[in-house]
């Protein structure tokens, strides 16, 4: 078994069941984890620390610490119920390669960090990548007091409850200045990799996300005594809509997904024709032109079937995260690795977000993919192949190096 699978069997004896792994941000399977990673840390001679968010950092120390660090890793967090390589894969990964730098006595030039991060997931508080957005400003004007979980707990509860002050949103936000660039590697979460028989993805684009909240307004009625063909239904008119944009993104070839997971629907009785349907549509694309463009297609969907089902429609709320690019220089690094070592590989876009996305706002980003088997992630399931793990150990290790150098 590599040094990478073992790091990960041991962090499934923090929440993992048979169900799965539940390990939630602040949870006291969650502050095992991280003392247990802390203890690695320390065993392979960095120096580590728990910031005000509850993130545990790691510094192999550089032969010139006073330059601008390396960082790397990934989120402790789990969805519940979920795998054991969505985010502590890509802790895991850059301790084996320092455990193997320590053993070798090899010294980078710059620090090496490597961030254990809180709430990448959004399972508290419905915020995903939460740490990662504090550490870059992103919520210097909200209240942690203000911040309630489903049960309406706060934030700054959860905060205390671990110990910390509560108070993290202006004091916790980093100097990006001192990183010189960020490296997360991600099990892929998806299958191109694996159906490709393709060891490792250099990520290119982080895919955008449109999310829209649209209102078919009809007409509720009894739904024994009135007629099929003066019925204004709603949830018909949703229904068609749903297919339509389904046939529409299959029809993009790939340039576009586009899901609707969600309906609200009013009255929501089984005897009453719906006389509103709420409808949240998402769709994700590698390119603002194409987000907008299936949204105008999209539109275009919503006309006719409010025409032919006598109804109306108005978009109540929409949230959109425009796609980034992540750093060509970096990726250029990985390639070069995988051509000299001859490991297989390509350029993707990634279709979930993750913390690089966030982090790439503010530092020069790459992010490293692994294929998952048969595409499963967020699953008990969730698995990637030793022979997958080494390979992608290798590029990793040969990337922070070579970024580690002046």
């Amino acid at each position: 078994m590599c040094e990478v699978s073992v790091i990960l069997e041991k962090l499934k004896n923090f929440g993992g069941t048979e169900a799965g792994t539940t390990r939630l941000s602040y949870s006291p399977e969650f502050l095992q984890a991280r003392d247990f990673l802390a203890a690695y840390m320390q065993a392979c001679g960095m120096n580590t620390e728990i910031d005000l968010m509850g993130n545990l950092i790691g510094s192999y120390l550089g032969t010139k610490p006073e330059l601008p660090v390396v960082l790397t890793g990934s989120h402790l967090d789990t969805v519940p119920n979920g795998g054991n390589y969505d985010g502590a894969l890509g802790i895991a990964m850059p301790l084996a390669c320092i455990k193997k730098w320590a053993t070798e006595k090899f010294r980078p030039e710059r620090t090496v960090k490597v961030i254990a991060m809180v709430e990448e997931e959004g399972t508290l508080f419905n915020i995903g990548c939460m740490s990662s957005r504090t550490l870059i400003g992103e919520f210097q004007n909200l209240s942690e007091a203000n911040i309630m979980d489903s049960e309406g707990r706060s934030f700054e509860s959860y905060l205390q409850g671990a110990g910390l002050a509560g108070r993290v949103f202006k004091e916790a936000v980093w100097d990006m200045s001192v990183v010189k660039c960020f490296i997360e590697t991600h099990i892929e979460q998806g299958e191109e990799l694996i159906s490709q028989g393709l060891s490792v993805g250099l990520v290119e684009t982080i895919v955008g996300i449109d999310r829209r909240e649209i209102v078919l307004q009809g007409q509720a009625n009894h739904a024994g005594t009135t007629k099929m063909q003066g019925r204004r239904d709603a949830l018909l008119g949703a229904a068609e809509v749903i297919s339509k944009v389904n046939l529409l993104a299959k029809a993009s070839a790939g340039e576009f997904v586009a899901t609707v997971g969600k309906l609200d629907i009013f009255p929501n009785a089984v005897n009453v024709i719906a006389g509103q349907v709420k409808v949240h549509i998402e769709t994700r694309a590698a390119s603002q032109i194409i987000l907008e463009q299936a949204y105008q297609e999209i539109i275009k969907i919503l006309d006719a079937v409010s025409a032919s089902c006598d109804l109306t429609y108005k978009i109540v709320a929409e949230h959109k995260i425009a796609p980034i690019e992540l750093s060509p220089e970096i990726t250029a690094v990985f390639q070069d690795v995988c051509e000299k070592q001859k490991i297989s590989f390509r350029r993707l876009p990634s279709w979930a977000g993750h913390d690089a996305k966030v982090l790439a706002e503010k530092v020069p980003t790459g992010l490293l993919f692994l294929p998952s088997v048969a595409g499963i992630s967020h699953s008990p399931l969730e698995f990637t192949r030793e022979i997958d793990i080494a390979k992608g150990l290798t590029v990793l290790e040969q990337t922070l190096k070579n970024l580690s150098k002046i």
